[in-house]
């Protein structure tokens, strides 16, 4: 009712509003050519922490084996999968201003607990540069686990950083202009080829003859990010939402073990995202609704196949503790 009584105020005459008096021209409307855009202005030292509550389930949609004991093979496919299961986890993130530059560049440091399957946990710290336009530069992870550690160490950050997170709006928000509805579209595409190639010779040494031959095809994932305002806390809205195109790794083969290929199949794999900015730009959470049908092929040296479509579905809720 509120919404409807101003939007009728604003729809009558100016000489109705001022009792017959003439005003003063309306204001121009704003573009985003000339508003205010995103920026990270909170001080050094400032920290933001940060919990993560997630639910995954893995549902298969079918199974098709190839060999004696096929029936066997599919059932005991279907269990290892989950069952439909739901997966719950949580955790904890935090973001910290480290440091900012003479020119307004901002090092930032997120910093997350990543799970072990010993039931333990390791700290993840992801550095990064913001320059004052928005752009991001100087990736840098560090892991307190000499296993992962090395497995970062093969990734090339950089061409990492230039080909998806810094091309990708959902990472690259600042700068956006602040106008309600202000919307943006891009395309973004991930040499997956390089990626794993640079996360297998981290894994079993640089040229080191156990290194699997990796053969992935690029990722492409368009997104459009659109501004929503400022909700109930005074926070910034984003809504970001992707969609991908076919894409496939596969590694393996020959007489000594199997041939496996994985394929990202677009129809129906999506992902919707809200995310959360404070006035001095830290992130405030947000959620994430990620759908991915996958389809995954082995086949051994005597020919026998073994193939399962399935659809892994992740809800995400990242809050401020």
């Amino acid at each position: 009712m509120r919404r409807l009584l101003l939007t009728a105020l604003l729809l009558l005459p100016p000489t109705a509003l001022a009792g017959g008096q003439e005003g003063p021209p309306p204001a121009a409307p704003r573009t985003a050519a000339t508003a205010p855009v995103l920026r990270l202005t909170a001080p050094v030292g400032t920290a933001v922490n940060l919990v993560t509550e997630t639910v995954s389930r893995t549902e298969v949609e079918s199974v098709e084996v190839q060999g004696e004991d096929a029936a066997g093979m599919e059932a005991a496919l279907r269990e290892s999968f989950g069952g439909g299961e739901a997966q719950r986890a949580t955790g904890e993130a935090s973001t910290r201003v480290q440091s900012r530059g003479a020119d307004g560049s901002v090092v930032l440091v997120d910093t997350m607990l990543i799970p072990l399957p010993d039931g333990g946990e390791v700290a993840l710290r992801v550095f990064q540069t913001v320059r004052p336009d928005g752009t991001r530069t100087g990736l840098r992870f560090e892991v307190d686990d000499p296993t992962l550690q090395q497995i970062f160490a093969g990734l090339n950050t950089e061409q990492f950083l230039e080909q998806f997170a810094t091309n990708d709006p959902a990472n690259n928000l600042y700068g956006f202009p602040l106008v309600p509805g202000q919307s943006r579209t891009a395309t973004a595409t991930l040499d997956a080829q390089a990626l794993f190639a640079g996360l297998f010779g981290g894994l079993f040494g640089v040229g080191g003859t156990d290194v699997p031959a990796v053969q992935a095809s690029p990722l492409t994932t368009r997104t459009n990010t659109t501004y929503r305002g400022l909700n109930a806390a005074r926070q910034h809205v984003f809504e970001t939402s992707s969609t991908f195109s076919p894409w496939s790794f596969g590694f393996g083969g020959g007489a000594d073990g199997p041939e496996i290929r994985a394929e990202l199949l677009p129809q129906g794999s999506r992902s919707a995202t809200t995310t959360l900015f404070r006035a001095d730009g830290l992130t405030a959470g947000g959620t994430q609704s990620q759908t991915l049908r996958m389809r995954l092929t082995m086949t051994e040296p005597d020919g026998e196949t073994m193939q399962v479509t399935f659809r892994v579905t992740t809800e995400a809720t990242v809050r401020i503790r």
